[in-house]
């Protein structure tokens, strides 16, 4: 081989790595989404108001709360850069809030209309309200998240709920999944 030869093959070899280079899967940043400094109640309220659960096929009430958590973080994760599910709360109940936004800036609670209207179910969700205002979310960044239909959002019940929230320095947000007789079917 010649010199000029192996200067090709030189030159070949370091474009066939500059190529290779090139086509590495490129890592995402999270530059783009919200940082923990900037999280504040209202931003991640106002981004809740945004949010939609899809109706899941074969459901009896058309989501579950587990359905539901899965499809917020999906939409949480695309705007923030912290977001943490089943935070635990210092309490000696050792419970765990449904998402925590920011590294403790802004927690979120996710209930199901239905099952909401249930009295023991009501009484559970007010204990965790009182916990997780009492031991960590306690300067009004808490979050209760209410998912149901519109027949649901209409119910006097839900509305004493909200007033709970509110009494437990909490903001209330319904998400609306629409008419349980159109969707449910």
């Amino acid at each position: 081989m010649d010199d000029q030869e192996k200067i090709l093959l030189g030159i070949c070899i370091v474009l066939l790595f500059v190529v290779f280079l090139s086509k590495k899967k490129k890592v995402t940043t999270k530059s783009n989404l919200v940082q923990d400094g900037d999280v504040t109640t209202d931003g991640v309220y106002q981004k809740l108001k945004k949010c939609k659960v899809d109706i899941v096929d074969g459901r009896k009430n058309g989501f579950t709360e587990k359905g539901v958590h899965k499809q917020l973080e999906k939409q949480l994760k695309d705007i923030y850069q912290n977001v943490t599910l089943e935070q635990g709360v210092e309490s000696k109940n050792a419970k765990a809030i449904d998402f925590d936004i920011g590294n403790g800036k802004v927690g979120i609670e996710i209930k199901i209309a239905g099952e909401i209207f249930k009295e023991g179910n009501w009484d559970r969700a007010l204990g965790q309200m009182i916990k997780y205002t009492r031991n960590k979310y306690k300067s009004g960044n808490f979050i209760v998240v209410v998912v149901g239909f519109e027949e649901d959002f209409r119910n006097s019940i839900l509305s004493e709920f909200e007033d709970d929230v509110h009494k437990n320095k909490g903001e209330f947000w319904f998400i609306n999944a629409g008419s349980k007789e159109q969707v449910l079917k």
